[in-house]
């Protein structure tokens, strides 16, 4: 077989060349009814994978989308007032018999001293998005190429879509081509370039400050799942060969359009890398939540609980050994020392020093529901109001912040516990629990006994004025 008479290798709608080494197309399509049917045949009749006609086919797709909207039947007739469009842009796709894409990538042989990079461009209109990819090859001598690897156009909805959200999707759509790429092709991910002519888009994809609403976040998750924010340049529109594929073009035009040939700009400078996109416009920005500020309050104390949770506990001790517990457990996780153990150093085996830190807990948080005005005035030494249950006892803070009794028990000869005890509420559950304690570890005594336990704990003064009356 001499080389002049090689036969064309034919798939599909798609022809390889074997002698010029060439892709060209094979537009001669079958005459279909002007139907939804028959439009939609014409237009899937026209092989093309890689996405070489993109931008002619997208014309086809936008008049099916305009004439199917007014019938509901596939084999319905269509309106006649648009079956000139469709007509003259059947007969066009003649043109595309005369488009030749050369089949390898470059026209040099590529050996491993060459730089290769992926280039992938993005777009969007009101009409359609679309996403290109190009190779960028450097030879040793500086000489670069660049060739058509990929290109998608697809159709936009008609309605609930902004611009910048179409432009979002482009974006989106721009690394599914760079993941099919570096798939098919065994390119390093992190070699891949994207550009975007939105500044919008950019702005959310270099965000680290601000919050998005779901179908702005949904995507932005996608893009930085197989890219970063440092692989994103800007690009002007007038040099964005992805513009081509969403405004459509005559077949005739094609070949010699940026959509095939690449952009300049990859073959006239060095892209601008680590470039600084801020978001445009946050504070009106639909798609941005608002900033929702914070009040936050501190206390002097660390151990902040409710007395609420006092109620689910029926005992004094066992009260004390889970408040005790609980202490253990925030100290450990503060300071990052081992792992708990249950049989050692828990509060409830005898650990002196959590039982007492939980029963100072216990009672710092009883004395702040009960006596809040009162403790706020002794710490910013103020005299306690007149109308306080607990004027008379002369109360004050002791160095752990407990409120005790003052007065002249201060001269008597009893020990600092019995001169100076605690103030609680009669009524309140913490003080019901260690009346039953105290009662219960000494049956036979009463609070008007010397012996007493309990009287280690409060004054008979506070027991008959406080624990028993005070609300």
């Amino acid at each position: 077989m001499s080389v002049d008479s090689q036969p064309v290798q034919r798939s599909l709608g798609l022809s390889w060349n074997l002698a010029g080494d060439f892709f060209t197309f094979n537009s001669h399509l079958e005459d279909k009814p002007y139907t939804r049917r028959g439009i939609l045949a014409t237009i899937n009749g026209l092989y093309d994978p890689l996405g070489f006609a993109a931008p002619v086919v997208l014309k086809g797709k936008l008049l099916f989308r305009d004439l199917i909207s007014s019938t509901l039947g596939w084999d319905d007739p269509l309106p006649e007032d648009s079956r000139r469009d469709w007509e003259l842009w059947k007969r066009s796709l003649k043109e595309l018999n005369y488009c030749k894409v050369r089949r390898s990538y470059c026209e040099v042989r590529l050996h491993q001293g060459m730089k290769q990079c992926l280039h992938v461009f993005c777009d969007a209109s009101k009409d359609a998005i679309a996403a290109v990819a190009y190779f960028k090859i450097t030879e040793d001598d500086g000489n670069s190429h660049v060739c058509f690897v990929l290109g998608k156009a697809k159709v936009a909805p008609h309605h609930g879509h902004t611009i910048p959200r179409l432009e979002l999707c482009s974006a989106v759509l721009a690394t599914e081509l760079g993941q099919i790429i570096a798939d098919q092709l065994d390119v390093n991910p992190a070699d891949i370039r994207y550009h975007s002519d939105s500044n919008v888009v950019l702005g959310y994809i270099n965000n680290r400050v601000r919050r998005f609403y779901t179908y702005v976040a949904n995507r932005i998750d996608r893009i930085l799942n197989v890219s970063k924010p440092t692989q994103w340049q800007h690009v002007p529109t007038n040099m964005n060969p992805a513009d081509i594929g969403t405004r459509c073009i005559d077949a005739g035009q094609l070949d010699q359009s940026p959509w095939l040939r690449g952009p300049s700009l990859l073959l006239d400078c060095e892209i601008l890398c680590n470039q600084d996109f801020p978001l445009i416009s946050p504070q009106t920005d639909a798609e941005v939540r608002n900033v929702v500020a914070l009040k936050s309050s501190t206390s002097n104390s660390h151990d902040s609980l409710g007395t609420e949770r006092f109620q689910r506990f029926s005992g004094w001790t066992s009260l004390t050994r889970a408040i005790g517990n609980l202490l253990w457990f925030v100290q450990h996780f503060k300071t990052k020392e081992g792992s708990f153990d249950s049989k050692e150093g828990s509060a409830g085996t005898g650990k002196l020093s959590n039982l007492e830190r939980a029963k100072r807990v216990i009672l710092r948080e009883t004395q702040k529901e009960a006596f809040p005005k009162e403790i706020r005035n002794l710490q910013n030494s103020k005299p306690i109001p007149k109308d306080s249950h607990i004027s008379s006892l002369s109360p004050y803070l002791d160095e752990e912040g407990i409120l005790r009794v003052g007065g002249r028990l201060n001269k008597s000869g009893y020990n600092s516990l019995e001169k100076n005890p605690v103030i609680l509420p009669g009524k309140h559950h913490t003080a019901k629990l260690i009346v039953l304690h105290f009662q219960g570890s000494s049956p036979r005594s009463t609070l008007h006994c010397r012996r007493c336990p309990l009287r280690r704990f409060l004054d008979h003064r506070v027991q008959e004025a406080n624990l028993i009356s005070h609300p």
